[in-house]
C-alpha cells in the first residue's frame, strides 16, 4: 500500500493544518477548494512532512506518494525555483527511506534525471490525456516502475491508452478522480 500525502500544498482538512505556520502559507491553488502552496524551503515544512511520513511507517505503508512536489513551475507566492524542487525531492526521498518506505516522484518528469538515484519508482497523472507519458521513459530505461493514472473525467480513448502504456512499458490505471475503489485496468497482452 502506498502512503498519499501532499507534500507542495497546505489542505484545509488535514489533522496537521493548524501545524503550518502561516508566513508558509502561499497562493491558492487554482481548481483545488481549501488547498494553498506552500513554502517548499522552510524547516518548519519538513519538519511537519517528516512527522507525516512518521505516520506512513506507522500505518505500515510500503511506499510515499508526495504530490505537488513540482510547485516550482506554479503560482505559489514563493520565489521557488527549479533547484529548490529538486532539493526538497531529494529531501523527501532520503527521510522516506530512512523510515523503510519506497518513494515515487510524482508529475515532476522534469526533474527526474536530478532524483533518479533515489527514486523507486514514478506517478504519472493524466499524462496520456496531456501529451507527455514518454518523459517518464528514464525511469523504465532505469528498471524502475511507472504507474499511469488516468482519470474518466477527461474521458480518453481507453484503448489507445492502453496501447501507448504497452507501447511504453508504463503500468497503466483508469480511476475516477475521486480515487474509490472503482478502476478499469488495461488488458494484459
Amino acid at each position: 500500500m502506498v502512503c498519499y500525502l501532499s507534500a507542495g500544498s497546505w489542505e484545509n482538512w488535514r489533522p496537521d493544518r493548524l501545524s503550518f505556520p502561516p508566513a508558509v502559507l502561499g497562493k491558492n491553488y487554482d481548481g483545488w477548494k481549501g488547498e494553498r502552496w506552500i513554502d517548499i524551503r522552510a524547516q518548519s515544512v519538513k519538519t511537519i512532512m517528516k512527522a507525516r511520513l512518521d505516520l506512513c511507517k506507522q500505518k505500515g505503508f510500503d511506499g510515499v506518494d508526495a504530490d505537488n512536489v513540482d510547485s516550482f513551475w506554479a503560482k505559489t507566492g514563493f520565489p521557488l525555483t527549479r533547484a529548490d524542487g529538486v532539493a526538497y525531492v531529494r529531501f523527501l526521498a532520503t527521510e522516506a527511506h530512512a523510515r523503510g518506505p519506497a518513494f515515487g516522484l510524482k508529475n515532476a518528469s522534469d526533474i527526474s534525471d536530478d532524483v533518479m538515484d533515489l527514486m523507486d519508482y514514478a506517478v504519472t497523472e493524466d499524462c496520456f490525456d496531456q501529451g507527455w507519458c514518454a518523459d517518464s521513459s528514464n525511469f523504465i530505461d532505469a528498471n524502475k516502475p511507472v504507474f499511469a493514472i488516468e482519470y474518466t473525467d477527461n474521458k480518453i480513448n481507453f484503448p489507445a491508452f492502453c496501447l501507448q502504456a504497452a507501447t511504453l512499458g508504463l503500468s497503466p490505471l483508469y480511476k475516477k478522480r475521486n480515487l474509490n475503489t472503482w478502476e478499469n485496468r488495461c488488458p494484459t497482452p
